[in-house]
């Protein structure tokens, strides 16, 4: 190499996180504005979920930069939590589904 050159820049991420990492983003933030915060939660515990499984199962780096199936584990464990909790707040927060039947009017 000679000495005036400039080595290639490498960056930190690979293109594959700012690619697939770009459109979750861009899906988890039409879904925050579509629907209630809980969905939202629930949507991002999902792919939190499935991309646990992938590094898991494989024990290979994924988009997001998990390494190792130890990583892969607590992620899977830290969806669960999620997903649990954002589907009791939206059942929470959805109230109660049975109306009360309208009551007979009293006439004189």
């Amino acid at each position: 190499m000679p000495e005036n050159s400039v080595p290639p820049r490498r960056t930190l991420l690979p293109r594959s996180t700012w690619v697939v990492g770009g459109l979750l983003v861009l899906l988890l933030v039409l879904c925050w504005f579509t629907s209630a915060l809980p969905q939202f939660f629930v949507a991002l515990s999902a792919t939190v979920l499935l991309t646990g499984l992938y590094v898991l199962v494989t024990g290979r780096r994924s988009w997001a930069v998990l390494r190792g199936r130890k990583n892969g584990g607590i992620a899977v464990i830290a969806s669960m939590a999620l997903l649990i909790g954002g589907a009791s707040w939206g059942v929470a927060a959805a109230g109660p589904s049975v109306t009360p039947a309208p009551t007979a009017a009293f006439t004189d």
